[in-house]
């Protein structure tokens, strides 16, 4: 998403909960002890069909919810680079802009600079921020540094 990821996550799959599993909440006992840790588990541990649904929130302030579909399962090719992006629409909200639904207001205000709120809200974008841009080739660079990290997640090697 291009988010900074300093925000509580957690992917979710058919009850199998990943996630940041806080050792504090979970000796007070805030129910942190329910999720697996996203640092140990691999996806190959969870995700075991073609079309299983994974559900995951980012920013439980914000509430930033998506739905990842698997389509269906390719051997992993050691000589390419995961995780890949193939396509996209839009470009990423910014961290913090307030949900779903605040992003859109945001939008509304940015296209008119009379509006009381425009500087305010102006101050989260870039000033050549567009809604319709999605740029693949900038995602990439972005996932080309995880790639150890991912490959690890999803092989367990």
């Amino acid at each position: 998403m291009g988010w900074d990821n300093y925000h509580m996550f957690e992917f979710d799959l058919e009850g199998f909960r990943i996630g940041e599993v806080d050792e504090n909440e979970k000796s007070n006992g805030y129910g942190s002890d329910q999720i697996l840790a996203s640092t140990t588990v691999k996806l190959s541990d969870v995700i075991t069909e073609q079309k299983d649904i994974i559900n995951y929130m980012y920013d439980f302030g914000d509430g930033w919810k998506h739905q990842i579909k698997v389509e269906k399962f390719i051997p992993i090719d050691k000589t390419l680079k995961y995780p890949t992006c193939v396509d996209g629409q839009m470009n990423c909200p910014p961290e913090d802009c307030g949900g779903i639904g605040s992003f859109y207001h945001c939008i509304d205000v940015l296209k008119d600079k009379t509006h009381p709120d425009y500087k305010e809200i102006a101050q989260w974008f870039t000033k050549k921020y567009n809604i319709e841009q999605f740029d693949k080739e900038k995602v990439n660079r972005k996932l080309k540094g995880l790639d150890k990290y991912i490959r690890k997640w999803i092989s367990g090697d």
